[in-house]
């Protein structure tokens, strides 16, 4: 799979009153870095938005291992790790491009909807694309290497 990188350079206003990144931004950086790895991979989410289907978050956790200060310039690296006919999951590893540390890891859980709130499947294009970065399939599902 193409990695997708997502870079982002820590604001004042995303800082709490020592400088440092507040936690409650870390999945907004996922978010921005997911839409990266699914336009670069060649399934942006406007092309979806049009087709009717929304990538609809159900669990997003992580895990902060260090900090990152005001001015930081932070890269986000998300990869997706498993796709079945009805999930995607994809982790994240956040990275201070300073000092090259990794200051956070963390994964998010996805479905696909369409405009009424109904499950759908993954669209067939997204579970092709997918297998052409996994290691091992099973039973309709396939995981990345």
């Amino acid at each position: 799979m193409s990695q997708a990188v997502f870079e982002y350079r820590v604001r004042f206003s995303d800082t709490d009153w020592m400088g440092l990144l507040h936690h409650q931004h870390y999945p907004r950086l996922f978010e921005w870095a997911r839409e990266e790895l699914f336009r670069g991979i060649g399934h942006s989410f406007a092309s979806h938005i049009q087709h009717d289907e929304w990538l609809a978050v159900l669990e997003v956790s992580y895990r902060i291992r260090g900090q990152a200060r005001y001015d930081a310039i932070l890269r986000i690296v998300p990869r997706m790790v498993k796709v079945t006919r009805a999930r995607i999951w994809i982790a994240y590893e956040v990275l201070d491009t300073g000092t090259g540390r990794v200051i956070a890891t963390g994964q998010s859980l996805h479905t696909i909807l369409d405009s009424q709130g109904k499950v759908v499947r993954v669209p067939k294009d997204v579970m092709d694309t997918a297998r052409s970065y996994v290691v091992s399939e099973g039973d309709n599902d396939v995981e990345a290497r």
